[in-house]
């Protein structure tokens, strides 16, 4: 594991409010010279109020650098 990996958890309770998002992460961390190097989905849960699945992904990003670039 690279010593300078950040972790961000994300939820969304559809798919394409998901891959908004994770557009979204991604140019913000092009900004910052950062790259995503891997997503980790985790089991959804229901929400007890709306009753939608919601989806919590795990994202670790790296440095440029990190990656041999």
């Amino acid at each position: 594991m690279d010593k300078n990996a950040q972790f961000q958890v994300i939820r969304a309770d559809s798919a394409d409010q998901l891959n908004e998002t994770l557009d979204a992460i991604r140019v913000s961390l092009l900004g910052s010279g950062r790259k995503i190097s891997a997503v980790q989905m985790v089991t959804p849960v229901q929400c007890p109020i709306s009753h939608k699945l919601i989806w919590s992904v795990l994202i670790t990003h790296v440095p440029f650098h990190s990656l041999g670039e």
